[in-house]
């Protein structure tokens, strides 16, 4: 049973310097990023060259993934995922029409593209025909609904994409009369219900009633809706002669060159880790839709914060196989299929390795699609984490070792803009692990207020986990209404060395109404796994101030309320108040404090 997770708290009641640490006992290959490029030409289904299948891989890949199941140990773990899956869904009910709930029907799109994806690839490794006569069930059934709710775009891109893959995976076994069914549903519920957005004015907010025009935004809605498309239009170009093809193709192409700009030129994605997965796969899904179908890829991958992005899904997770999340994210931290698409759109055999190295818990066909052995060779080296990582998105994490799985690891929220999409009022918020367990937790996002249209922050903010008070970070003022503002906050300054690291942020725009200066650090001696976070505030007045950890662990707080050891698995972690003053730590459970405003 999950443990439930509570708050160690510290009262400080002046605002004096406050240091706290936190230390462990005993347990009772490279690649040059490509150079510039001259500017890529329109994207046109004239460039199509290859036959069916060309999503995903070229065909000659596909066509070799049931023999190389049999001779590579990786292909054929996943082979061995992806039947169990498929087998599954054979007895699960089809889908059924629903009108959408709460405006989307993003859950049965992903529903039938998880199927579609898992039993395509089913019928290719073993031709039986059971896996596709089961996907019909679900396909058919789609392609007759009204639509695919383009109120709320994404369901559209996902509900095209799976139609796609099955038009375009299962193609020779398709009677021509299911060929033009599942055709045709793409071009009108897909495709055409794209090119409103696509033609809007720019400034417009778009045709539908959520998500606005994201054709002309950086993030991940545009990266998805945009990728859905032309791996849409590429499964039936040549086969459809309406023009709505090419032009949703070279609209889509056009459009995702702005929507990859939110990759940091350093690999940075600001919306957190979650929607970096999200976002990767359904870029890499197009690139390697677009290589396969024309023989390149536009220019798209020339993206340096793309090619980079395996450094954030490396840094993020910890030595204990959790991942720092923050914002809306609640990641599991496998970034296998991310890897595996990084190493085939970049062909790095590194990065193929490394996606091979730890147990697929979900996207084995994505995986499996990318596993190209021409580019693995002989293998490629595992990559590690750096020890040290500083992202412009507002993260640093550090780590005593890149191998050890007892190491200790931190990380850190040095900056941020809490109006930006999907973030939450986390300022100086931290994750911590050590000893192989999580002892600093992150709560996730909250579904009360998760992307609830037209909600404003101030009230977004007032619930316990998007709040302060809901992070491993400090509020002021905690019993009264929140003086927390949507303030950007910065970092100051990064050191690291063999010995140690340290970020020092500056927050005081966070909590103006109350302090005049607040500075947070978050310090690791490597070879103690000793850390320190310190915070210092000026104010001309008098406040409380609530320094908070949310932590899974079993927590005894000493006599004097200075110290506090944690438990978990059989291992301790001493935490202590080293700050003079009458601060004083508590264990409460993780909600709002007695006396507190609730929203």
């Amino acid at each position: 049973m999950q443990r439930s997770r509570r708050r160690l708290s510290a009262l400080l009641i002046s605002l004096l310097a406050c240091a706290i640490v936190l230390s462990g006992l005993s347990p009772v290959e490279a690649q040059a990023a490509p150079g510039p490029q001259a500017a890529a030409p329109s994207a046109s289904v004239s460039d199509v060259s290859a036959a069916h299948p060309r999503l995903l891989a070229s065909s000659t890949q596909i066509a070799g993934l049931a023999a190389q199941t049999g001779s590579d140990q990786p292909s054929a773990d996943l082979r061995q995922r992806i039947l169990r899956n498929a087998d599954a869904i054979l007895t699960a009910p089809a889908v059924s029409y629903a009108s959408p709930e709460g405006g989307r029907a993003l859950a049965l799109s992903r529903t039938v593209l998880e199927r579609s994806r898992t039993l395509t690839m089913a019928w290719e490794l073993t031709a039986d025909s059971r896996y596709l006569e089961r996907l019909w069930s679900d396909v058919d059934a789609a392609a007759s609904f009204p639509d695919w709710n383009p109120n709320h775009f994404l369901d559209v891109a996902e509900m095209s994409n799976a139609l796609a893959l099955a038009y375009d995976w299962g193609y020779s076994y398709w009677t021509d009369e299911r060929r033009a069914t599942l055709r045709e549903a793409i071009l009108e519920k897909g495709l055409t219900a794209a090119l409103p957005v696509y033609t809007a004015p720019k400034t417009s907010n778009g045709p539908y009633l959520y998500l606005g025009n994201w054709s002309t935004r950086s993030d991940n809605v545009n990266i998805v809706v945009n990728s859905s498309m032309i791996i849409s239009a590429l499964a039936i170009a040549g086969d459809e002669p309406s023009s709505v093809v090419d032009d949703v193709l070279r609209f889509a192409v056009d459009s995702l060159r702005t929507g990859l700009a939110a990759y940091k030129a350093d690999g940075g994605f600001v919306e957190g880790p979650t929607y970096w997965e999200y976002a990767s796969l359904y870029a890499l899904s197009a690139l390697t839709t677009l290589k396969a179908s024309t023989g390149g890829d536009y220019g798209l991958s020339n993206s340096p914060g793309l090619r980079a992005t395996s450094s954030l899904g490396l840094a993020v997770v910890g030595p204990s196989g959790a991942p720092y999340n923050f914002g809306d994210s609640d990641w599991s931290g496998d970034a296998n299929a991310v890897f595996a698409g990084l190493g085939a759109v970049y062909r790095d055999r590194n990065l193929l390795t490394t996606a091979s190295t730890a147990p697929t818990t979900y996207n084995a066909t994505l995986q499996l699609a990318w596993r190209d052995l021409s580019i693995v060779g002989q293998g490629g080296t595992t990559i590690k984490p750096d020890l040290d990582s500083t992202f412009s998105i507002g993260l640093t994490s550090s780590r005593t070792s890149r191998t050890d799985p007892l190491g200790t690891f931190v990380a850190f929220r040095s900056a941020g803009d809490p109006t930006a999409s999907h973030q939450q009022l986390d300022a100086g918020d931290f994750g911590l692990q050590a000893l192989g367990e999580e002892w600093a937790v992150g709560l996730g996002k909250d579904e009360a207020t998760y992307d609830v249209e037209g909600m404003s922050l101030d009230k977004r903010f007032a619930y316990y986990r998007s709040s302060m008070q809901g992070h491993n970070t400090l509020t002021i003022d905690p019993f009264q209404v929140s003086t927390a503002t949507t303030n950007t906050f910065s970092m100051l300054t990064r050191q690291s060395s063999p010995s140690q690291s340290f970020t020092v942020s500056d927050l005081s725009g966070v909590f103006r109404k109350s302090v005049t200066s607040w500075q947070r650090g978050v310090k690791l001696t490597k070879a103690t796994g000793r850390v320190v976070v310190q915070d210092e505030l000026k104010s001309d007045g008098r406040h409380d101030v609530l320094w908070s950890m949310h932590t899974k662990a079993d927590v005894r707080v000493a006599a004097d309320g200075r110290s506090a050891v944690l438990y978990q698995s059989g291992k301790r972690l001493l935490a202590r108040i080293i700050s003079t003053g009458g601060g004083q730590f508590s264990v409460a459970a993780a909600s709002q404090l007695p006396g507190a405003p609730v929203p």
